[in-house]
């Protein structure tokens, strides 16, 4: 009999371990719900906890535990958080907390993808000077008439950002080492020469790499200036694009289970300094609105082909049955919903044209008819508009 080779790697074969370690020490200091294991499980995704639990033969508490809606006010519009953008958002008081750090260190502030830091602070009213850089042009759009706002993605910013001109940059970069390393350079070339950063950090197990990614980012940012962490100050809402997922894979409702640290580097005023890193291997999407809706197509470039629709999955479905940027499907999805439906899409020359019609208000059947070249691409901008909920 052939035994299957094991081609995970160790950190991968260890994790369930590691996981269930931290449920138990959580259990046994009175934890009694998969809301309260979440919390405390260093970011693990509900599904591993619940494995976890399953595989303890423990019992936990698994009500409905509702939490508030995840469309926060941004700027006096509610806007769903897109999973396109890594859009996990902090809770008020969080935003609150990170804006307090920033303003006793200094007045000019830069805001890197932190549009409710950047909301709290002009909330304040002080004599601060914030800008916000951040690619949703819909969120920018809602803060613009409080701080300064440049619409653009963190991964390219040549020739539009100074450097050396912030007392203060504060960063929520999504929990990946060469996006977290990419924003912390770009965040120390804005820095003036003795700034301070307030970032966040990824938590020890929010994925089988991240004890290790976590320890090579401090490192690399100690390099730069003096370390001071504080250990799960932050949390965030639970968007609503994930608690569709955990919805559909039979989970509760989890307000607010995402929690991480915040490290503040204070910079040392003789580091080198750097040009301005640039970062290539960022996704490009065009992004319309639905009411509070986002929906987001990949910007191909050039796709004048027929206009389809499939799933992703070779089994069917349409909503996403993750929210990890490391299923190996995702790279499938050219449709994105910020309720977590996704499609594999093609045509679309053609789709980007239809869903502007429809934002500016046409009919399905008005912007169909001028759009499809027959019936089956009717039927597929069909099951476009219902995937949105039209």
């Amino acid at each position: 009999m052939l035994i299957p080779f094991d081609t995970r790697t160790p950190d991968e074969r260890s994790y369930p371990r590691e996981i269930q370690k931290a449920v138990l020490a959580l259990t046994n200091r009175g934890s009694r719900s998969l809301g309260e294991l979440c919390v405390g499980c260093s970011g693990a995704f509900p599904t591993e906890i619940a494995a976890a639990v399953a595989r303890l033969q423990l019992t936990v508490e698994t009500g409905q535990e509702m939490g508030r809606e995840s469309t926060e006010q941004v700027g006096g519009s509610k806007l769903e958080p897109s999973p396109v953008d890594y859009e996990w958002r902090f809770t008020s008081d969080s935003a609150k907390v990170i804006a307090n750090l920033a303003l006793t260190t200094g007045k000019r502030i830069l805001c890197l993808g932190t549009p409710s830091v950047a909301g709290a602070i002009a909330s304040r009213r002080t004599a601060s000077d914030c800008l916000l850089i951040d690619r949703n042009p819909f969120v920018a759009t809602g803060l613009q008439d409080d701080v300064d706002v440049l619409v653009r993605d963190i991964s390219d910013l040549s020739d539009t950002l100074r450097s050396s001109s912030y007392d203060v940059v504060v960063l929520d970069p999504p929990w990946y080492r060469d996006q977290i390393e990419h924003w912390f350079e770009v965040a120390c070339f804005a820095a003036t020469e003795s700034g301070t950063i307030v970032m966040t950090l990824i938590p020890d197990l929010a994925r089988p790499s991240a004890k290790l990614d976590r320890e090579v980012v401090l490192e690399h940012v100690s390099s730069a200036g003096k370390l001071a962490t504080q250990r799960h100050l932050i949390f965030y809402e639970t968007p609503l694009f994930e608690q569709e997922t955990l919805t559909g894979l039979g989970l509760p409702l989890l307000p607010e289970w995402r929690a991480t640290d915040v490290a503040v580097v204070k910079l040392r005023r003789n580091r080198p300094r750097t040009q301005l890193p640039l970062l290539t291997t960022v996704d490009h999407w065009n992004r319309f609105r639905f009411g509070t809706q986002l929906v987001a197509l990949r910007d191909s470039g050039d796709d004048p082909s027929t206009i389809t629709v499939s799933s992703i999955y070779p089994d069917g479905g349409f909503l996403r049955r993750t929210v990890s940027n490391r299923e190996p499907a995702k790279d499938r999805i050219s449709f994105w919903t910020s309720r977590n439906r996704v499609a594999s899409v093609t045509g679309l020359d053609r789709v980007g044209p239809f869903l502007l019609q429809l934002e500016h208000g046409a009919t399905v059947d008005d912007a169909s008819r001028t759009t499809a070249n027959d019936r089956n691409e009717l039927e597929a901008l069909q099951l476009i508009t219902a995937l949105m909920g039209c």
